[in-house]
């Protein structure tokens, strides 16, 4: 179902939002729009795919248009290396808010992404919620479960508020942390 969301997502017009109605939808990685919201409505569930060859790869560094400087894409525990892309992704977006009382679930398992974790396969593990170089963004009110890796992971990103959200990984699953801002400024964690 990821083409159909991501459709929706690149269709709307700024101030406006995609609905994710009650139902069961399998996707790989969906990407924010910037002034677009996605309300995960009670009783929809976002099941993410385990297939790693559906899944976008993000490379580590990339020279920037300028030829002079780098771009850290992406990212593992802080150093920049090879990643898959998360299930909801953003990357220089802004004004994004993400709300429900809906679930995500990264469908993570130790036959799938939590066996042999700390080994890069292809790329390392996708996480749920992954932001980088945003700009005001919203998580309000979904629940995460059984992420691949780290649960919610902006990074290098600004104005960011995530509240009342429920995350539930086992107790013995690998890296999955539940919030992990990294190189943040003025974020807010309530509920």
């Amino acid at each position: 179902d990821t083409r159909f969301i991501q459709a929706a997502i690149l269709a709307c017009p700024e101030k406006s939002r995609v609905l994710i109605p009650k139902g069961r939808y399998l996707i790989t990685s969906l990407f924010l729009k910037s002034d677009v919201n996605i309300e995960v409505a009670r009783e929809a569930v976002l099941s993410a795919s385990t297939e790693r060859s559906s899944y976008p790869k993000f490379p580590a560094l990339i020279e920037s248009y300028d030829e002079k400087e780098e771009y850290n894409l992406g990212t593992w525990e802080g150093n920049p290396l090879p990643m898959f892309a998360g299930i909801i992704t953003g990357s220089s977006v802004k004004n994004v808010t993400v709300y429900g009382e809906g679930i995500i679930n990264g469908n993570g398992a130790r036959d799938n992404w939590w066996h042999n974790p700390k080994v890069m396969n292809e790329a390392f593990r996708p996480r749920m919620f992954f932001i980088n170089h945003c700009k005001n963004i919203t998580l309000q009110g979904v629940k995460f479960c059984n992420s691949p890796s780290w649960t919610i992971h902006p990074y290098f990103s600004n104005e960011l508020k995530f509240y009342n959200l429920i995350i539930e990984n086992p107790e013995d699953s690998p890296n999955t942390d539940g919030l992990d801002p990294e190189s943040c400024k003025d974020v807010e964690i309530a509920g």
